[in-house]
């Protein structure tokens, strides 16, 4: 790697540092989502970095349910091995109901189209994808 990408790659860094520093000094009830993704597990990664190895503000993580037991596993571990404070929430109810991804009805980020719409739409070329293009879905309220 060119010693350009690392100094642009060091920038990213310390401004994601500072960013976490600001934020923890100017919101009281400050706290971040960990979804032990790769994404939010950089984020942790910057977190400690910022504040020389410990973390000062709570982890929040909401079990779907779907994670692998390893993944929660791990999640365990580093919370312990780094004394992270965590917050765990689970919406029981809604799992028990099957009001959530993959069970429950979503919204695949689309308007609802009667049947006969939707051949119209696909005759013309235009049809909506049946399946999102990505995976972001949003749990539609149940009435």
């Amino acid at each position: 790697m060119s010693a350009g990408a690392m100094d642009h790659l060091d920038e990213l860094e310390s401004r994601g540092i500072h960013v976490l520093r600001e934020a923890y000094s100017c919101i009281p009830n400050l706290a971040m989502l960990w979804s032990i993704g790769k994404d939010s597990t950089v984020l942790l990664y910057l977190a400690r970095k910022a504040f020389f190895g410990h973390v000062p503000f709570p982890l929040v993580h909401i079990d779907t349910a779907y994670k692998i037991p390893e993944m929660t596993a791990y999640r365990d571990r580093l919370a312990l091995e780094w004394q992270l404070t965590m917050v765990v929430g689970r919406n029981d109810a809604a799992l028990e109901a099957k009001k959530t991804f993959p069970d429950g009805t979503v919204d695949l980020l689309r308007p609802p189209q009667d049947p006969g719409a939707q051949g119209h739409a696909e005759r013309e070329g235009s049809a909506v994808p049946a399946e999102p293009r990505d995976r972001e879905v949003r749990a539609r309220p149940q009435p």
